[in-house]
């Protein structure tokens, strides 16, 4: 059989970076009557009324005969699969696998190369559909349900998949990415620099839980720079970033949608042991910052990318489940406390 990838929610049309630099250069000038502003990024409540029913949409069938997994409020990030696995051409690509994650969770998919690891993330995100097996992912059908998962689902860092263009700086990448969401039929610089500003603060609230989390991971404490985790400036171009911030604003971008889930894949792109220190203390430090409830996040790795014995203190330090699922299929370690607090912005 053959295995599709989608990569966008509602396979929208993407602009060429020259258009979408002019849009932002011509846009503060522009006279398009804007939608009603309710902040900067989009209330979770704007998406569609079809998405947050649970109910499935025209060519989507119903819940499947022998679904077995537990039932959740449509929107709430928890995750659960039974025996899911993928093929094409008769070549197993990984699977079955069975995870179960409550809301607001932190799950780690450890493996090499090869091991199925991207694609799992995928199907997890509602771009790639299962060969067997049931789930559900934010209370929608894994099989059934993929468009309203991807509208809940957002994909972070993906190398080679959703790669930042070099030649633009952060503020286009950001004006591309509201115009790209619809939430507007122009961006100005004024929102540009609000939404900048409101991603930043998320980096902000993230920070103190972000400083105990490296220094659970590392073994030692984070000297105290000003800006522990970097920050995002508008008129730095793509090329000039370090490692750290390219994974730093591409996770960020993700945000936009205020998704239940986060999907990151391979951390371990960031080969300095320090970067990759602290983009783990992002994202743990993002699960609930500026939230109402917890993000759940879903990132992977190589063996070995992150610690299994440091899970246990990282739940003590974060809150909610810390969980390894080792590629074929084998739980390495499980962490498991009360849901952390929001963290007001």
């Amino acid at each position: 059989m053959s295995v599709s990838v989608i990569t966008s929610t509602d396979a929208q049309q993407h602009e060429a970076p020259g258009e979408v630099a002019e849009r932002l250069e011509e846009g503060e000038d522009s006279q398009t009557p804007q939608p009603p502003r309710r902040g900067v990024l989009p209330a979770s409540g704007a998406r569609k009324s079809s998405a947050r029913s649970g109910q499935p949409e025209e060519g989507e069938s119903a819940e499947p005969e022998g679904f077995k997994t537990t039932r959740h409020a449509p929107g709430n990030g928890a995750i659960e699969l039974v025996d899911v696995s993928l093929s094409q051409h008769k070549k197993a690509i990984f699977g079955p696998v069975s995870i179960k994650t409550a809301p607001g969770s932190l799950l780690v998919i450890d493996g090499p190369v090869g091991s199925g690891r991207t694609c799992l993330l995928l199907t997890i995100g509602g771009r790639m559909k299962p060969t067997t097996g049931s789930g559900a992912v934010s209370g929608f059908d894994l099989r059934a349900q993929m468009k309203q998962i991807r509208r809940h689902v957002a994909l972070g860092s993906f190398p080679g998949l959703n790669d930042l263009d070099p030649a633009l700086s952060v503020n286009q990448h950001v004006a591309e990415q509201i115009l790209l969401h619809k939430f507007g039929l122009s961006v100005g610089r004024a929102r540009v620099r609000e939404t900048l500003d409101t991603l930043n603060q998320y980096v902000k609230a993230a920070e103190p839980l972000a400083r105990d989390a490296h220094a659970v991971i590392t073994g030692e404490s984070a000297n105290c720079d000003k800006e522990f985790l970097p920050r995002l400036r508008g008129n730095q171009l793509v090329a000039d970033l370090t490692p750290l911030e390219k994974f730093t604003l591409s996770t960020l971008l993700s945000l936009l949608d205020e998704p239940d889930v986060l999907l990151v894949d391979d951390v371990d792109e960031l080969r300095a042991v320090d970067d990759r220190a602290r983009a783990w203390a992002l994202l743990i430090g993002l699960r609930t910052a500026g939230r109402e409830r917890p993000l759940t996040i879903v990132a992977s790795c190589e063996h070995d990318g992150l610690d299994p014995t440091a899970l246990a203190d990282l739940s003590q330090v974060a809150g909610g489940d810390h969980l390894i699922y080792d590629l074929p299929g084998c739980r390495l370690e499980v962490g498991v406390t009360s849901p952390a607090a929001p963290t007001a912005l």
